[in-house]
């Protein structure tokens, strides 16, 4: 039997984030597998896009999975695997 359960929070949101992975290990024990499926984008001209926004694109898609890797990763046991879903919108030319 294959027990799979799926959590959803806000990325942005670095402790909510922290609290349901820490709540979910505390139920369920570490997870033997962790696909990653989270993203965004901002559509616009690059001289359009602030800094404030870029940095936010760049927290969601790149470090709040780096800092979710590396909260889960200690505790996972040898043979464990991580998966990270991108968006196909990488491979073609997207505005924005």
């Amino acid at each position: 039997m294959v027990d799979i359960r799926i959590l959803r929070f806000d990325l942005a949101e670095v402790n909510t984030a922290k609290a349901a992975i820490e709540a979910a290990v505390q139920a369920l024990g570490p997870p033997d597998i962790l696909i990653l499926s989270a993203g965004m984008t901002f559509p616009a001209r690059w001289e359009n896009v602030s800094m404030a926004t870029f940095r936010t694109v760049v927290e969601i898609n790149f470090l709040a999975c780096l800092s979710i890797i590396a909260q889960l990763a200690p505790m996972m046991a040898s043979g464990s695997a991580f998966g990270l879903i991108g968006s196909a919108a990488s491979l073609v030319g997207t505005y924005g």
